[in-house]
């Protein structure tokens, strides 16, 4: 939900019948998914707090949710952060960062 670019250009490979690019793609996603936290996840049923911080360091929405859900700790929101730091990062070169940053 967060990364719509992400999935387009899996979804073009996969298109231009480059099935082994296409595989590849598809694990630096899932493994790139991973980054995002999921504490809230499993206290709320559902990725909402998660999703709602990370659009808003994207500057689409507030990160505000309603209760009864609750928001992302400060080692979750830093987890969310890298996340977005590497989403930024495929935005500019078209590649995900394969690990993440050295202080993280």
């Amino acid at each position: 939900a967060c990364f719509p670019e992400l999935f387009k250009d899996l979804y073009d490979t996969i298109q231009s019948d480059s099935l082994s690019a296409a595989r590849q793609k598809n694990a630096r996603i899932q493994a790139f998914l991973k980054w995002v936290p999921k504490g809230a996840y499993w206290h709320n049923g559902e990725s909402a707090a998660e999703i709602k911080y990370m659009l808003s360091r994207l500057d689409i929405c507030q990160a505000h949710c309603a209760k009864p859900f609750r928001v992302l700790t400060a080692e979750e929101a830093g987890q969310a952060d890298q996340a977005v730091e590497g989403y930024r990062q495929f935005l500019e070169s078209g590649e995900l960062p394969l690990t993440r940053g050295p202080d993280r």
